[in-house]
């Protein structure tokens, strides 16, 4: 807590920062619905400490796609490849509306991971779901398992619920490199102590900035 009140006052990066602390213990959910009540922008970047960004990304574009479509509601940076896989179990490149100014993904998967999104989707559709489902739940569980169940069952309305409800798309196209990487605080991943390097590096500061 030390460290990071350090942080806010001393480094350039963080000025501006506001500090959210709960008044009791909370998972994810609780965390984000305590700062959302002090986000004043449609737009929020949902970022988790040890999810730091590898590569690159053109939010400015991104942030226009996402106005011009508001099919588009979360849009998360992957930190593995853009293929099939556990949580993107399904993945194509089709895209309800506008076509976007960056290259996406869609997804019938839910993830929890860094991601762009707004507001409104988390205040209307993800949080209240969430704490309907269990008091303190992992949302991402929650929220994956709703979007596989419907686009499951609903094979022949799953482009119009996605694109009404869900609205998942990953940054990037089929086959991309991740654009985050999964540092894991306990250093247990082959590449954590790398990724966690690079990420600290100047160069990366300055190429995210």
């Amino acid at each position: 807590k030390q460290t990071i009140g350090r942080l806010v006052t001393s480094h350039p990066l963080f000025q501006g920062t506001t500090i959210v602390e709960l008044r009791e213990a909370g998972h994810l959910p609780q965390s984000l619905a305590a700062a959302i009540k002090h986000v004043h922008t449609p737009f929020m970047l949902v970022t988790q400490h040890d999810l730091p960004f590898v590569r690159a990304v053109d939010v400015f574009h991104l942030l226009r796609s996402m106005e011009a479509n508001p099919a588009l509601k979360h849009v998360r940076f992957n930190s593995f490849q853009t293929k099939v896989h556990r949580v993107d179990f399904h993945i194509d490149l089709r895209i309800a509306g506008p076509l976007p100014l960056v290259p996406l993904t869609r997804t019938f998967g839910w993830s929890d991971q860094n991601h762009l999104t707004t507001k409104r989707y988390y205040t209307h559709f993800v949080l209240p779901a969430v704490f309907k489902a269990h008091k303190r739940p992992f949302m991402e569980s929650v929220m994956h398992q709703q979007e596989r169940q419907t686009m499951l069952k609903k094979k022949d309305r799953r482009d119009e619920l996605h694109a009404k409800g869900f609205g998942t798309y990953l940054y990037g196209g089929i086959g991309d490199e991740p654009y985050t990487v999964h540092t894991d605080g306990s250093q247990r991943t082959p590449f954590a102590a790398e990724a966690e390097a690079l990420y600290v590096s100047p160069v990366t500061c300055e190429a995210l900035g």
